[in-house]
């Protein structure tokens, strides 16, 4: 038993691990002591170990020396279960430390990957597992050791990465008063953040307020309007509920405002909060009678506004050129709902003329499904006419854009209050060539175009779930897209034929007709 390389070894022998440490003096005192074992690179684990403690040099035993003595009492081998080191992304985790376990890394609106971490076990033969957990916005470094205890008698250690989650929700701003010094708004753009720190609190940040002021004559901006430490409570469905408190805060423009927070955010990031503001104001001020303007404001992820359900008509023609509206359409009777909504535009406040957004909901276009939205339509001084929208690029479902004159516009539109017409005009490049696509809203089932089919005549449209045909007697086929053929049936005047939504090319007798069926 002499010091040995592992060359040295003969026979099976292999040197799996090493030691060799001179106990100093303790002057009669009882000391913890920790002796590390050197261990070979790449030979394996012992499954039996010879320890030696020796009061004096173990391998010169002509230095032992007469009335030397040692007394080692609860020896133990120590199986390590902490890290040397803790990276993210290739950055050192700030203030690390072997014993701290928990690390507050402040906000990010993503969590790092897992393949992200690094960890560095002291121990090569420790277990290390890395865990991203998203509901509690967590990084979690699980050390396990071989089985027996550490320094500290446990035989695992969870560091844990506690980041705070920044979102921003965009949506719809809503902001009523009682005072003649302002107006109402309704649907105007804007965005809310959330930093969630994931300890039943939060910080909400309403972005870039501003406020059209009627004695000011103009747009205020008033900037970030926060509420610090807002109580979050989770329900079993995912739905949070937000409560806050404002005190006095001074905004960027030295106007002084209180007030509360309430409203929920569910699973789904569906956004529902109010903000009720103790508008102070300034003695010398002239912008308001009141000391106090309460303004209530809210906030939504969706636009409010009136929802028509009705039919739409899809006609297609060249540059600007199309015959009888309904005459003809490459899509008829397909069931969508009309949502239109009152805006309050913030480049022109709220004296009329009135602005709407008018969103036709999950229209289907060239095996595409999706909403399509005109904003800014502005109606007529003599209500129920809708005049001509902004000439604006819009996006259709199937990807592509309006992307010439005259874009997308409203080519008018009539209402009784019960009976809607809109007419919306999408110019667009098709492979080369000018077209332009009327979609005729209506919430008639059948327009006058079509109401008055002569003797004869065979109408072939979709419905919810069913192609139907009228006036025809005889054999139909229905193909898909594909040109397979999907059904055929037997028809005596009237037939409803069952499919899935799509599109299709529907042949009766002589008569073929493309169809949309939602």
């Amino acid at each position: 038993m002499g010091r040995l390389d592992a060359g040295d070894v003969s026979g099976d022998g292999k040197l799996v691990a090493s030691c060799d440490y001179e106990i100093t003096s303790t002057d009669g005192d009882w000391q913890d002591i920790v002796i590390p074992l050197i261990y070979v690179e790449g030979v394996g684990e012992p499954t039996k170990m010879n320890v030696i403690i020796s009061a004096s040099d173990y391998w010169t035993r002509s230095s032992i020396q007469a009335g030397t003595t040692l007394s080692a009492d609860d020896v133990d081998f120590v199986y390590y279960s902490t890290l040397t080191s803790l990276e993210v992304g290739g950055v050192a985790v700030p203030d690390f430390a072997a014993d701290k376990y928990v690390y507050d890394m402040g906000i990010v609106t993503a969590l790092p990957t897992a393949e992200s971490i690094s960890a560095v076990a002291k121990s090569p033969r420790a277990n290390v597992q890395v865990t991203v957990d998203e509901a509690a916005w967590q990084v979690r470094i699980v050390v396990t050791n071989q089985g027996g205890m550490d320094l500290d008698g446990e035989t695992s250690h969870t560091y844990t990465l506690q980041y705070a989650s920044s979102e921003e929700y965009p949506g719809y701003l809503f902001a009523n008063t009682e005072t003649n010094g302002a107006f109402g708004w309704n649907n105007v753009n804007s965005t809310v953040r959330i930093v969630d720190y994931k300890d039943g609190t939060c910080d909400f940040t309403l972005l870039n307020f501003s406020y059209y002021e009627f004695s000011c004559n103009g747009m205020q901006n008033f900037g970030d309007i926060a509420v610090k430490g807002a109580t979050v409570t989770t329900d079993a469905s995912g739905v949070r509920t937000i409560e806050g408190e404002l005190p006095e805060m001074l905004l960027d423009s030295g106007k002084e405002v209180s007030g509360k927070l309430n409203g929920t955010i569910d699973a789904d990031g569906n956004v529902d909060l109010n903000l009720d503001l103790n508008w102070h104001n300034v003695p010398d001020s002239s912008w308001w009678y009141e000391e106090v303007l309460i303004i209530e404001i809210s906030f939504s992820s969706d636009l409010k506004g009136e929802e028509i359900d009705g039919y739409l008509y899809i006609v297609e023609g060249e540059y600007g050129i199309y015959e009888d509206d309904y005459k003809n359409p490459i899509a008829e009777k397909m069931p969508v709902t009309l949502l239109s909504a009152q805006v309050t535009r913030s480049d022109k406040p709220a004296y009329p003329p009135i602005y709407y957004r008018l969103v036709l909901k999950d229209v289907t276009f060239k095996n595409a499904t999706a909403d399509i939205t005109v904003p800014y339509i502005r109606k007529g001084t003599e209500y129920p006419q809708f005049d001509d929208a902004s000439e604006i690029p819009i996006g259709l479902p199937d990807g592509s854009v309006t992307n010439y004159q005259p874009y997308c516009k409203v080519d008018g539109g009539t209402t009784d209050g019960v009976h809607y017409e809109i007419k919306f005009t999408m110019g667009l490049y098709d492979e080369g060539t000018r077209l332009v696509y009327l979609f005729c809203f209506t919430t008639d089932p059948v327009t006058a175009g079509i109401d008055s089919i002569a003797d004869g005549e065979v109408a072939i449209y979709g419905a919810d779930g069913a192609i139907v045909v009228d006036g025809f007697d005889g054999e139909m086929a229905v193909y898909g897209a594909d040109g397979r053929l999907v059904k055929s049936a037997a028809v005596d005047g009237h037939a409803e034929i069952s499919v899935v939504g799509g599109f299709y090319v529907v042949r009766a007798g002589e008569v073929v007709k493309k169809v949309i069926v939602k």
